[in-house]
């Protein structure tokens, strides 16, 4: 295979490669110089392939960044985002390019599950007073594992975090005074026991 022209793009950042006259799809600029491309250079299949498969990989690292710059992301749902884009949709190499991303997020802390797991429950702790179960089921969710849910809770949410959330969303909702009418403490107790709050916190409260 004979490059026989190469022609920069308007946005200068990207490339048109001819190879025997035809067109190859366009690429990165930084892809052309890694590879060390020029007119009349002859390549092999394998060697093409693996500039493609390259140049995927490195349009991709970048969008990932864009992504996890609006907020951390998990691996599930940096693998769900990478299985979206046009340019894996149909490619044989999909899950390798997949692997290869994923490693190199993390090799480069730019995706950790546990850190992940750190900031959201520090996030609904603070500002949105869910239970451990509502955010146990958020992680989940989110494609994060078990194990890694379960050790990130007991380290960051314990039961004195929960009272503690749970008498605001109380003094929030219900005000101050503790009812004695067995239909309302039955309403309140039914309301906290959907969102998943420990039955001793609830009834510690609302002696139901």
């Amino acid at each position: 295979m004979l490059i026989t022209g190469l022609s920069y793009a308007v946005s200068g950042s990207e490339v048109d490669v001819y190879i025997d006259n035809g067109c190859t799809p366009r690429l990165l600029l930084d892809s052309v110089a890694e590879f060390k491309l020029f007119q009349d250079k002859s390549i092999s299949e394998e060697e093409y392939e693996l500039i493609i498969k390259s140049d995927i990989e490195l349009r991709l690292f970048r969008k990932a960044l864009n992504y996890i710059s609006i907020r951390p992301r998990t691996e599930s749902e940096l693998s769900v985002y990478f299985l979206k884009q046009r340019s894996l949709r149909e490619n044989s190499n999909r899950d390798d390019i997949i692997e290869t991303l994923l490693n190199k997020l993390k090799n480069q802390k730019y995706i950790n599950d546990g850190k992940f797991c750190e900031w959201l429950i520090e996030n609904r702790i603070n500002c949105s007073l869910k239970s451990r179960a509502e955010i146990k089921n958020e992680l989940q969710q989110k494609g994060v594992a078990s194990e890694v849910i379960a050790n990130q809770l007991s380290k960051f949410y314990t039961e004195e975090d929960e009272q503690e959330v749970f008498g605001k969303i109380f003094e929030k909702k219900f005000g101050m005074e503790i009812t004695t009418d067995k239909k309302d403490k039955l309403k309140i107790y039914n309301y906290f026991q959907r969102r998943g709050f420990n039955y001793q916190i609830i009834k510690s409260k609302i002696n139901i």
